[in-house]
């Protein structure tokens, strides 16, 4: 029969499950970005928008494609971590400043995590 987690371990977060949910973030902020774009090109304005505007906001495009890749790198750290490598949970929420991202990233467990999704055209105002 194995002893119960020491406090410090039941504290601690498994870097390869981490790694999963950064590349779940990641894949989702990629989503969104696209969403962004898909949102702007369906606007109507009253006057074209200038090159520059427009150079602008081909970033978002480079943002989702970036994000993408990080997405993509993030499933390769995953296939090389050593499996039971922890983290202390503190250590990891201390560099998070987002309350949902840090929530989402280091639940206690999967049941614990907030649905990301938004409903088409809801509008969620930070």
């Amino acid at each position: 029969m194995s002893s119960p987690p020491s406090p410090e371990m039941q504290e601690s977060v498994r870097i390869i499950d981490l790694a999963v949910h950064l590349a779940e973030e990641l894949s989702h902020l990629a989503l969104l970005s696209q969403t962004v774009q898909e949102a702007l090109s369906d606007c109507v304005f009253a006057e074209p928008p200038d090159e520059a505007t427009l150079a602008r906001l081909q970033s978002i495009d480079r943002i989702g494609q970036g994000l993408a890749d990080l997405t993509r790198l993030m499933g390769l750290f995953q296939s090389r971590l050593p499996g039971e490598t922890m983290l202390p949970r503190d250590v990891v929420l201390a560099h998070l400043h987002l309350r949902e991202l840090a929530d989402r990233i280091v639940a206690r467990n999967r049941s614990d995590r907030p649905d990301i999704l938004i409903a088409r055209g809801e509008v969620v105002w930070l």
